[in-house]
Protein backbone atom coordinates (compact mmCIF):
# COMPACT_ATOMS: atom_id res chain seq x y z
CA UNK A 1 0.00 0.00 0.00
CA UNK A 2 1.02 3.41 -0.66
CA UNK A 3 0.68 5.32 2.55
CA UNK A 4 0.47 9.13 2.84
CA UNK A 5 4.05 9.82 3.68
CA UNK A 6 5.42 12.39 5.95
CA UNK A 7 8.50 13.40 4.44
CA UNK A 8 11.29 12.28 1.95
CA UNK A 9 13.95 10.69 4.01
CA UNK A 10 16.88 9.57 1.47
CA UNK A 11 18.69 7.53 1.72
CA UNK A 12 19.64 4.44 4.30
CA UNK A 13 22.41 3.99 6.57
CA UNK A 14 22.34 1.75 8.94
CA UNK A 15 25.04 0.03 11.56
CA UNK A 16 27.94 1.99 13.40
CA UNK A 17 30.76 3.08 11.45
CA UNK A 18 33.84 0.92 11.04
CA UNK A 19 37.01 1.61 13.23
CA UNK A 20 39.88 3.04 11.53
CA UNK A 21 42.77 1.20 11.19
CA UNK A 22 45.68 0.76 9.33
CA UNK A 23 46.03 -1.50 5.85
CA UNK A 24 48.59 -1.54 4.07
CA UNK A 25 47.11 -2.35 -0.02
CA UNK A 26 47.26 -0.58 -3.59
CA UNK A 27 43.89 1.38 -2.86
CA UNK A 28 42.00 1.36 0.46
CA UNK A 29 39.09 -0.78 0.86
CA UNK A 30 36.42 2.14 0.98
CA UNK A 31 37.37 3.69 -2.52
CA UNK A 32 37.28 -0.02 -3.68
CA UNK A 33 33.89 -0.58 -2.81
CA UNK A 34 32.48 2.90 -3.64
CA UNK A 35 34.10 1.89 -7.45
CA UNK A 36 31.68 -1.08 -7.10
CA UNK A 37 28.82 1.13 -5.76
CA UNK A 38 29.00 2.98 -8.58
CA UNK A 39 28.28 0.11 -11.09
CA UNK A 40 24.70 -0.50 -9.28
CA UNK A 41 22.85 2.62 -11.07
CA UNK A 42 21.11 0.99 -13.64
CA UNK A 43 18.23 -0.48 -14.67
CA UNK A 44 18.90 -3.76 -13.23
CA UNK A 45 21.26 -3.24 -10.63
CA UNK A 46 21.12 -6.47 -8.61
CA UNK A 47 22.21 -8.24 -11.45
CA UNK A 48 25.34 -6.31 -12.03
CA UNK A 49 27.13 -8.68 -9.13
CA UNK A 50 27.29 -12.29 -9.94
CA UNK A 51 26.94 -13.01 -5.99
CA UNK A 52 24.07 -10.50 -5.43
CA UNK A 53 24.05 -8.21 -2.76
CA UNK A 54 25.72 -10.54 -0.43
CA UNK A 55 28.55 -10.06 -2.07
CA UNK A 56 29.20 -6.28 -1.10
CA UNK A 57 26.90 -5.82 1.76
CA UNK A 58 27.75 -6.87 5.28
CA UNK A 59 24.66 -9.02 6.54
CA UNK A 60 23.99 -6.63 9.13
CA UNK A 61 23.01 -4.14 6.11
CA UNK A 62 21.12 -5.90 4.30
CA UNK A 63 19.13 -6.86 7.28
CA UNK A 64 18.35 -3.17 7.70
CA UNK A 65 17.95 -2.60 4.11
CA UNK A 66 16.32 -5.39 2.25
CA UNK A 67 17.71 -6.32 -1.55
CA UNK A 68 14.20 -4.89 -3.10
CA UNK A 69 14.55 -1.57 -1.58
CA UNK A 70 18.28 -1.61 -2.46
CA UNK A 71 17.35 -1.98 -6.19
CA UNK A 72 14.44 0.93 -5.85
CA UNK A 73 17.33 3.06 -4.43
CA UNK A 74 19.70 2.38 -7.34
CA UNK A 75 17.45 2.28 -10.31
CA UNK A 76 15.54 5.66 -9.02
CA UNK A 77 18.77 7.63 -8.79
CA UNK A 78 20.00 5.82 -12.23
CA UNK A 79 16.50 6.82 -13.84
CA UNK A 80 17.27 10.45 -13.12
CA UNK A 81 21.14 10.57 -13.37
CA UNK A 82 22.03 8.01 -15.87
CA UNK A 83 25.39 6.22 -15.05
CA UNK A 84 28.11 7.25 -12.37
CA UNK A 85 30.56 9.24 -14.60
CA UNK A 86 33.27 10.35 -12.16
CA UNK A 87 34.07 10.25 -8.40
CA UNK A 88 35.55 13.04 -6.62
CA UNK A 89 36.52 12.44 -2.85
CA UNK A 90 35.16 15.35 -0.47
CA UNK A 91 37.02 13.32 2.88
CA UNK A 92 38.37 10.52 4.24
CA UNK A 93 39.04 9.19 7.27
CA UNK A 94 41.40 6.36 6.88
CA UNK A 95 40.71 3.53 4.61
CA UNK A 96 37.66 2.05 5.91
CA UNK A 97 35.65 5.16 5.51
CA UNK A 98 35.38 9.19 3.42
CA UNK A 99 32.55 10.93 1.92
CA UNK A 100 32.45 11.79 -1.66
CA UNK A 101 30.40 13.06 -4.60
CA UNK A 102 28.96 11.05 -7.35
CA UNK A 103 28.30 12.92 -10.60
CA UNK A 104 26.17 10.94 -12.90
CA UNK A 105 25.91 11.35 -16.93
CA UNK A 106 23.05 13.40 -16.88
CA UNK A 107 24.44 16.40 -14.80
CA UNK A 108 23.10 15.91 -11.50
CA UNK A 109 25.60 14.86 -8.67
CA UNK A 110 24.73 12.95 -5.26
CA UNK A 111 27.08 13.02 -2.42
CA UNK A 112 27.91 10.11 -0.65
CA UNK A 113 27.75 11.59 3.18
CA UNK A 114 29.07 8.56 4.62
CA UNK A 115 30.35 4.71 3.92
CA UNK A 116 31.96 2.59 5.47
CA UNK A 117 33.37 -1.21 5.23
CA UNK A 118 34.40 -3.97 7.44
CA UNK A 119 38.42 -3.95 8.09
CA UNK A 120 38.84 -7.81 7.48
CA UNK A 121 38.35 -9.21 3.71
CA UNK A 122 36.49 -8.92 1.96
CA UNK A 123 35.52 -5.38 3.53
CA UNK A 124 32.19 -5.62 2.74
CA UNK A 125 30.04 -2.44 2.94
CA UNK A 126 28.74 -1.70 6.41
CA UNK A 127 27.14 1.86 6.03
CA UNK A 128 25.97 3.38 3.51
CA UNK A 129 24.51 6.91 3.21
CA UNK A 130 23.61 8.99 -0.46
CA UNK A 131 22.17 12.16 -0.24
CA UNK A 132 19.59 14.37 -2.43
CA UNK A 133 20.26 14.60 -6.41
CA UNK A 134 21.42 17.89 -7.34
CA UNK A 135 22.13 19.68 -10.53
CA UNK A 136 25.82 19.90 -11.28
CA UNK A 137 25.37 23.28 -12.76
CA UNK A 138 22.94 24.90 -9.28
CA UNK A 139 19.66 27.12 -10.51
CA UNK A 140 21.43 30.96 -10.25
CA UNK A 141 18.15 32.28 -8.70
CA UNK A 142 14.59 31.97 -7.58
CA UNK A 143 13.22 32.10 -11.30
CA UNK A 144 15.39 29.78 -12.26
CA UNK A 145 13.64 27.48 -9.73
CA UNK A 146 10.08 28.60 -10.36
CA UNK A 147 11.02 27.74 -13.95
CA UNK A 148 12.39 24.09 -13.28
CA UNK A 149 8.88 23.60 -11.25
CA UNK A 150 7.16 24.93 -13.96
CA UNK A 151 9.01 22.00 -16.46
CA UNK A 152 7.84 19.20 -13.77
CA UNK A 153 5.13 16.59 -15.47
CA UNK A 154 1.33 17.44 -13.83
CA UNK A 155 0.49 20.63 -12.04
CA UNK A 156 2.66 22.14 -9.46
CA UNK A 157 1.86 24.72 -6.98
CA UNK A 158 5.43 26.83 -5.66
CA UNK A 159 6.54 29.73 -3.56
CA UNK A 160 9.19 31.16 -1.41
CA UNK A 161 9.12 33.98 0.48
CA UNK A 162 9.54 35.98 4.20
CA UNK A 163 6.61 36.29 6.96
CA UNK A 164 5.98 39.87 7.13
CA UNK A 165 3.85 41.79 9.38
CA UNK A 166 0.53 40.00 10.94
CA UNK A 167 1.30 36.90 9.18
CA UNK A 168 1.37 37.88 5.75
CA UNK A 169 4.07 36.77 3.22
CA UNK A 170 6.19 38.51 0.81
CA UNK A 171 6.93 36.33 -2.19
CA UNK A 172 10.56 35.78 -3.34
CA UNK A 173 9.50 33.24 -6.04
CA UNK A 174 6.63 31.72 -7.02
CA UNK A 175 4.68 29.59 -10.09
CA UNK A 176 1.32 29.34 -10.07
CA UNK A 177 1.01 29.78 -6.48
CA UNK A 178 -2.72 30.25 -6.11
CA UNK A 179 -3.45 27.17 -7.73
CA UNK A 180 -5.09 24.54 -5.00
CA UNK A 181 -3.51 21.36 -5.69
CA UNK A 182 -3.58 17.81 -3.07
CA UNK A 183 -1.41 17.98 -0.21
CA UNK A 184 -1.35 14.80 0.76
CA UNK A 185 -0.25 14.40 5.02
CA UNK A 186 0.37 18.27 4.40
CA UNK A 187 -2.92 18.48 5.75
CA UNK A 188 -1.72 17.61 9.17
CA UNK A 189 -0.99 21.27 9.38
CA UNK A 190 -5.15 22.24 9.91
CA UNK A 191 -5.08 20.40 12.65
CA UNK A 192 -1.68 21.11 14.31
CA UNK A 193 -3.07 24.77 14.19
CA UNK A 194 -6.95 23.98 15.10
CA UNK A 195 -5.11 22.39 18.39
CA UNK A 196 -2.83 24.84 19.17
CA UNK A 197 -5.78 27.21 18.95
CA UNK A 198 -7.51 25.45 22.07
CA UNK A 199 -4.67 25.41 24.15
CA UNK A 200 -3.99 29.08 23.59
CA UNK A 201 -8.14 29.89 24.35
CA UNK A 202 -7.45 27.39 27.21
CA UNK A 203 -9.97 24.73 26.56
CA UNK A 204 -7.20 22.54 26.20
CA UNK A 205 -3.59 21.51 27.36
CA UNK A 206 -0.49 19.59 25.73
CA UNK A 207 -0.96 17.61 28.73
CA UNK A 208 -4.59 16.57 28.28
CA UNK A 209 -4.73 12.86 28.14
CA UNK A 210 -7.92 11.07 25.61
CA UNK A 211 -7.93 7.38 24.72
CA UNK A 212 -7.14 5.61 21.32
CA UNK A 213 -10.90 5.24 19.85
CA UNK A 214 -10.53 1.67 17.96
CA UNK A 215 -12.91 4.01 15.47
CA UNK A 216 -10.59 6.37 14.55
CA UNK A 217 -7.78 3.58 13.84
CA UNK A 218 -6.48 4.12 10.20
CA UNK A 219 -3.51 2.87 7.95
CA UNK A 220 0.46 3.63 8.46
CA UNK A 221 2.23 5.63 7.94
CA UNK A 222 2.59 5.98 11.69
CA UNK A 223 3.03 3.75 14.26
CA UNK A 224 -0.04 3.84 16.65
CA UNK A 225 -2.25 2.33 14.83
CA UNK A 226 -0.52 -0.51 16.62
CA UNK A 227 -1.05 -0.01 19.86
CA UNK A 228 -4.18 -1.34 21.93
CA UNK A 229 -7.73 -0.13 21.57
CA UNK A 230 -8.21 2.69 24.70
CA UNK A 231 -4.59 3.08 25.53
CA UNK A 232 -3.57 6.53 27.02
CA UNK A 233 -2.05 8.97 25.30
CA UNK A 234 -1.20 13.22 25.51
CA UNK A 235 -2.40 15.44 23.17
CA UNK A 236 1.26 16.56 22.27
CA UNK A 237 2.48 12.86 21.97
CA UNK A 238 -0.41 12.70 19.26
CA UNK A 239 0.57 15.74 17.59
CA UNK A 240 4.11 14.84 17.74
CA UNK A 241 3.43 11.69 16.08
CA UNK A 242 0.98 13.67 13.60
CA UNK A 243 3.46 15.69 12.79
CA UNK A 244 7.06 14.04 13.00
CA UNK A 245 5.81 10.76 11.75
CA UNK A 246 2.68 11.28 9.63
CA UNK A 247 1.24 9.14 12.17
CA UNK A 248 -2.04 8.73 10.36
CA UNK A 249 -4.51 7.44 13.21
CA UNK A 250 -2.78 9.89 15.96
CA UNK A 251 -4.35 12.71 13.38
CA UNK A 252 -7.77 10.71 13.15
CA UNK A 253 -7.57 10.74 17.27
CA UNK A 254 -6.87 14.70 17.36
CA UNK A 255 -9.65 15.20 14.41
CA UNK A 256 -12.25 13.41 16.39
CA UNK A 257 -11.24 14.81 19.72
CA UNK A 258 -11.53 18.45 18.22
CA UNK A 259 -14.42 17.75 15.61
CA UNK A 260 -14.42 17.53 12.55
CA UNK A 261 -15.84 20.98 11.15
CA UNK A 262 -14.13 22.54 13.94
CA UNK A 263 -10.81 21.55 12.05
CA UNK A 264 -12.54 22.56 8.99
CA UNK A 265 -13.89 25.68 10.02
CA UNK A 266 -9.89 27.12 11.19
CA UNK A 267 -8.43 26.40 8.11
CA UNK A 268 -9.82 29.91 6.98
CA UNK A 269 -8.64 31.92 10.17
CA UNK A 270 -4.70 30.32 9.45
CA UNK A 271 -5.02 32.03 5.97
CA UNK A 272 -5.96 28.97 3.82
CA UNK A 273 -8.57 30.63 0.71
CA UNK A 274 -9.65 27.54 -0.75
CA UNK A 275 -10.82 25.67 2.66
CA UNK A 276 -14.09 24.83 0.74
CA UNK A 277 -12.31 22.58 -0.92
CA UNK A 278 -11.77 20.56 1.96
CA UNK A 279 -15.60 20.22 2.63
CA UNK A 280 -16.24 18.15 4.16
CA UNK A 281 -12.70 18.08 5.92
CA UNK A 282 -11.68 14.30 5.62
CA UNK A 283 -9.99 11.74 7.68
CA UNK A 284 -7.55 9.28 6.77
CA UNK A 285 -9.48 6.62 7.08
CA UNK A 286 -11.72 7.73 5.32
CA UNK A 287 -9.94 8.29 2.29
CA UNK A 288 -7.93 4.63 2.60
CA UNK A 289 -11.87 3.54 2.63
CA UNK A 290 -13.04 5.38 -0.31
CA UNK A 291 -9.90 5.30 -2.45
CA UNK A 292 -9.99 1.32 -1.87
CA UNK A 293 -13.34 1.03 -3.06
CA UNK A 294 -13.60 2.56 -7.25
CA UNK A 295 -17.28 2.64 -7.18
CA UNK A 296 -17.46 4.14 -4.23
CA UNK A 297 -14.51 6.96 -4.99
CA UNK A 298 -16.44 7.21 -8.55
CA UNK A 299 -19.55 7.95 -7.06
CA UNK A 300 -17.78 10.04 -3.68
CA UNK A 301 -15.85 12.07 -6.72
CA UNK A 302 -18.99 13.17 -7.97
CA UNK A 303 -21.20 13.88 -5.28
CA UNK A 304 -21.58 17.54 -3.74
CA UNK A 305 -20.93 18.45 0.00
CA UNK A 306 -23.84 17.75 1.29
CA UNK A 307 -23.89 14.07 -0.58
CA UNK A 308 -20.29 13.62 0.53
CA UNK A 309 -21.03 13.93 4.25
CA UNK A 310 -24.34 11.60 3.82
CA UNK A 311 -21.47 8.70 2.79
CA UNK A 312 -18.92 9.02 5.27
CA UNK A 313 -21.63 8.56 7.78
CA UNK A 314 -22.51 5.57 6.14
CA UNK A 315 -18.46 4.36 6.13
CA UNK A 316 -18.23 5.48 9.91
CA UNK A 317 -17.71 1.72 10.74
CA UNK A 318 -15.95 0.55 7.42
CA UNK A 319 -12.25 -1.09 7.99
CA UNK A 320 -10.13 0.58 5.56
CA UNK A 321 -8.07 -2.07 3.36
CA UNK A 322 -4.40 -1.16 2.40
CA UNK A 323 -4.08 -4.02 -0.06
CA UNK A 324 -6.81 -2.03 -2.15
CA UNK A 325 -5.11 0.81 -2.06
CA UNK A 326 -4.54 2.16 -5.25
CA UNK A 327 -0.87 2.07 -6.17
CA UNK A 328 -1.40 4.62 -9.22
CA UNK A 329 -2.98 8.11 -9.17
CA UNK A 330 -6.42 8.10 -8.49
CA UNK A 331 -9.11 10.71 -8.43
CA UNK A 332 -6.14 13.07 -7.02
CA UNK A 333 -8.16 16.29 -8.03
CA UNK A 334 -10.92 15.05 -6.34
CA UNK A 335 -10.49 13.09 -3.53
CA UNK A 336 -7.57 15.11 -1.52
CA UNK A 337 -6.99 17.85 0.88
CA UNK A 338 -6.41 21.09 -0.98
CA UNK A 339 -4.33 24.17 -0.98
CA UNK A 340 -2.24 26.55 -3.22
CA UNK A 341 1.17 27.77 -2.28
CA UNK A 342 0.08 30.99 -1.51
CA UNK A 343 -2.42 29.39 1.27
CA UNK A 344 0.19 27.16 2.73
CA UNK A 345 2.55 29.73 2.98
CA UNK A 346 0.19 31.81 4.89
CA UNK A 347 -0.88 28.77 7.02
CA UNK A 348 2.68 28.40 7.87
CA UNK A 349 3.34 31.59 8.70
CA UNK A 350 0.12 31.48 11.14
CA UNK A 351 2.73 29.55 13.44
CA UNK A 352 5.37 32.40 13.95
CA UNK A 353 3.32 34.81 16.20
CA UNK A 354 4.41 34.50 19.58
CA UNK A 355 2.48 32.91 21.87
CA UNK A 356 3.34 29.58 24.29
CA UNK A 357 1.18 26.95 22.45
CA UNK A 358 2.43 28.41 18.78
CA UNK A 359 6.39 27.87 20.54
CA UNK A 360 5.34 24.38 21.11
CA UNK A 361 3.73 23.62 18.34
CA UNK A 362 6.85 24.90 16.41
CA UNK A 363 8.99 22.64 18.79
CA UNK A 364 6.66 19.46 17.01
CA UNK A 365 7.17 21.11 13.74
CA UNK A 366 11.04 20.78 13.94
CA UNK A 367 11.49 17.36 15.41
CA UNK A 368 11.60 15.60 11.57
CA UNK A 369 13.46 18.72 8.99
CA UNK A 370 12.38 17.12 6.63
CA UNK A 371 15.58 17.83 4.17
CA UNK A 372 19.27 18.00 5.48
CA UNK A 373 19.40 21.92 4.75
CA UNK A 374 21.81 24.23 5.90
CA UNK A 375 21.62 24.65 9.84
CA UNK A 376 24.26 26.96 9.95
CA UNK A 377 21.96 29.67 7.53
CA UNK A 378 18.95 28.06 9.00
CA UNK A 379 19.08 26.85 12.87
CA UNK A 380 15.20 26.22 12.72
CA UNK A 381 13.44 24.17 10.35
CA UNK A 382 10.06 23.31 10.77
CA UNK A 383 8.72 20.43 8.34
CA UNK A 384 5.33 18.74 7.09
CA UNK A 385 5.13 16.95 3.73
CA UNK A 386 2.70 14.62 2.63
CA UNK A 387 2.11 12.16 -0.39
CA UNK A 388 0.22 9.60 -2.36
CA UNK A 389 0.19 8.05 -5.59
CA UNK A 390 0.74 11.14 -7.88
CA UNK A 391 0.55 13.72 -5.41
CA UNK A 392 3.49 15.56 -3.27
CA UNK A 393 3.69 18.26 -1.23
CA UNK A 394 6.70 20.12 0.76
CA UNK A 395 6.21 22.90 3.32
CA UNK A 396 9.13 24.27 5.26
CA UNK A 397 8.74 26.85 7.83
CA UNK A 398 12.59 28.62 8.21
CA UNK A 399 14.24 30.98 10.44
CA UNK A 400 17.03 32.55 9.59
CA UNK A 401 19.96 33.44 11.95
CA UNK A 402 18.75 37.22 12.07
CA UNK A 403 14.89 36.02 13.82
CA UNK A 404 13.71 36.26 10.28
CA UNK A 405 11.20 33.86 9.35
CA UNK A 406 10.58 32.31 6.02
CA UNK A 407 8.31 29.96 3.92
CA UNK A 408 9.02 27.66 1.37
CA UNK A 409 6.67 25.15 -0.32
CA UNK A 410 5.27 23.57 -3.43
CA UNK A 411 3.01 20.66 -4.56
CA UNK A 412 3.01 18.61 -7.50
CA UNK A 413 -0.16 16.57 -8.87
CA UNK A 414 0.34 14.20 -11.62
CA UNK A 415 -2.42 12.57 -12.67
CA UNK A 416 -0.40 10.06 -15.11
CA UNK A 417 2.57 8.97 -13.05
CA UNK A 418 4.10 8.86 -9.24
CA UNK A 419 5.92 12.21 -8.81
CA UNK A 420 9.66 11.53 -9.00
CA UNK A 421 10.49 12.69 -5.40
CA UNK A 422 14.41 12.85 -5.76
CA UNK A 423 13.67 15.70 -8.57
CA UNK A 424 10.89 17.68 -6.53
CA UNK A 425 13.53 17.52 -3.55
CA UNK A 426 16.36 18.65 -5.46
CA UNK A 427 14.81 21.73 -6.35
CA UNK A 428 13.45 22.26 -2.91
CA UNK A 429 17.56 22.10 -1.65
CA UNK A 430 17.79 24.73 -4.25
CA UNK A 431 15.55 26.92 -3.47
CA UNK A 432 16.43 26.97 0.61
CA UNK A 433 20.17 27.83 -0.52
CA UNK A 434 18.62 30.58 -2.78
CA UNK A 435 16.08 31.13 0.27
CA UNK A 436 18.91 32.12 2.13
CA UNK A 437 20.70 34.46 -0.03
CA UNK A 438 17.62 37.11 0.73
Amino acid sequence: MRPLLPALILLILTVAPAPTVSIAMAQDPVDAQLARVTSLFTAEPASVLPGGYAELFAPTFRNAVPDAQLTAIFRQYWSQGGAVVSTETTSKRGPLEGVFMLVFEKGIQVPVKGIAVAAEPPHLITGLLLGLPEPVEQAVDLAAVAESFAALPGSVSFMAGRVAAEGSTEMFGSYEAEQALGLGSAFKLFVLGRLAADIEAGDRSWSDVVELDPRAKSLPSGISQAWPDRSPVTLHTLATLMISMSDNTATDVLVHVMGRDRVAAFQTDMGHEHASLNDPFLTTRELFVIKSDASMAAAFAAAGPAARRDMLHSIADAQPDGASFPTSPTHIDTIEWFASAADMGRVLAWFTKETPARAVARSIMAVNPGLDFDVSAWPYIGYKGGSEPGVLNMSFLLQSSSGDWYVLTASQSDPDANVDQLAFSSLMKQAARLLQAK
